[in-house]
């Protein structure tokens, strides 16, 4: 649609931070941790970006990936404002009805990986995720997250799941991509 076209997205996923093995077990609130596909850098500098866990996405303590939701500092979060987690200065983590916009599937796909009409110059690539310290999904699907709570699980962020014909939401996982607005 016409409005899509107007806004400006992040062209890849975002590659920000330090990466850390997918089975790490320590972590640090003072610095920007990323997981890269496979354990391989590759992946986080062509395009693909880092995996994050919700928390750090969000940039908030690490330690809410670990307890339930309900118990959440809602200070640091506001009903009004776009959460900028850690996308650069004046972008925000892409929120759900910015998904809902410009839809999922083959108008927002990569051309040269899922064969996608790339309508939008968006450039999706189907990246997978990683859950429990593996890695899943490449090349079918890509995982990115809101900047919201899931509903179904009072341990996880919610997100999307992005195939190459379709997009559905509250989706939950441990490891997922940010894309920036």
């Amino acid at each position: 649609n016409g409005l899509a076209k107007t806004r400006t997205f992040f062209a890849e996923n975002l590659n920000l931070g330090k990466q850390i093995m997918a089975n790490a077990t320590e972590f640090s609130d003072s610095v920007v941790e990323k997981v890269c596909y496979n354990d391989d850098e590759w992946y986080c500098d062509n395009g693909f970006g880092g995996l994050y866990t919700w928390s750090e996405a969000m940039n908030i303590p690490k330690k809410y990936d670990t307890v339930a939701v309900e118990k959440l500092d809602t200070t640091y979060f506001n009903a009004h404002q776009y959460i900028q987690g850690i996308c650069p200065e004046g972008w925000h983590i892409m929120e759900e009805d910015e998904w809902r916009l410009i839809g999922g599937g083959y108008k927002i796909n990569s051309r040269a990986v899922w064969g996608g009409s790339d309508y939008y110059g968006f450039s999706l690539l189907p990246a997978g995720y990683s859950f429990q310290g593996k890695f899943y999904a490449y090349p079918k699907r890509a995982h990115i997250w809101l900047p919201e709570l899931s509903k179904k699980r009072d341990d996880l962020g919610k997100g999307v799941v992005l195939y190459d014909d379709g997009i559905d939401y509250d989706i939950s996982s441990k490891g997922a991509f940010i894309k920036c607005k």
